[in-house]
């Protein structure tokens, strides 16, 4: 676990890219939905097509691209941390269990 922690602190603009393919096409799938939805007739579909295309570009450059890594970048080890009310939830390995976990 230490490993992604070390990995996201010291290269931030590393986690952007790796992650910025898939970032890119789901808000392209989303701003093109909703914005179909400011083409139709009714007025409270325009409303809420343009109100989420609008929420779906200021969360994919504003959140994901700004306050995301400024917020690990402060935060370090932190960004990590499990809160011990949680401690019951299992962990999840991505790459497998770790070498000092018992088996």
């Amino acid at each position: 676990m230490a490993t992604i922690g070390r990995w996201s602190t010291h290269h931030p603009w590393r986690a952007i890219v790796a992650w910025l393919a898939f970032v890119a096409v789901a808000v392209a799938a989303m701003f093109a939905v909703f914005s179909i939805f400011g083409s139709l007739s009714s007025l409270d579909v325009k409303q809420a097509g343009v109100g989420l295309a609008a929420a779906v570009i200021i969360d994919a450059t504003i959140v994901r691209a700004v306050l995301l890594p400024a917020s690990m970048k402060l935060l370090g080890e932190w960004n990590w941390y499990l809160p011990r009310v949680l401690r019951w939830l299992p962990r999840a390995e991505i790459e497998g269990p770790s070498l000092h976990d018992p088996v």
